[in-house]
């Protein structure tokens, strides 16, 4: 699973997210994000529900995706990067609701095999 530094919080590694332009599908805006973030392309292959938590300033809705990757290169926002497997993606994962997104998509990977 793909992980990127978290922008305000150096350190703390979370999904590719971000907000939706005007007019743009929640596809569009999760395959944008990744690009944008990480520097990976590629196609929506899974809905993984959507998600609501409380920053320090907001309440946010994310609706997640999963992307089968097509082609990656450095991060235009260079951020780091980095690929976890399962286990080092949950030990990385400093929210309740991410440990809960990784199960998800490891459930969608599989189901797709």
């Amino acid at each position: 699973m793909l992980f990127v530094e978290a922008s305000r919080h150096p350190g703390v590694w979370v999904f590719p997210k971000g907000h939706l332009a005007p007019g743009e599908s929640v596809d569009v805006a999760a395959a944008r994000e990744a690009e944008e973030e990480a520097g990976v392309i590629g196609q929506v292959t899974a809905d993984l529900g959507v998600d609501t938590f409380t920053t320090t300033r907001e309440v946010v809705r994310v609706a997640w995706r999963l992307l089968r990757v097509e082609k990656e290169g450095p991060s235009p926002e260079n951020r780091r990067k980095r690929w976890l497997c399962r286990l080092d993606a949950l030990a990385a994962s400093p929210f309740p609701e991410q440990r809960t997104l990784v199960e998800r998509a490891c459930t969608a990977i599989a189901a797709a095999r």
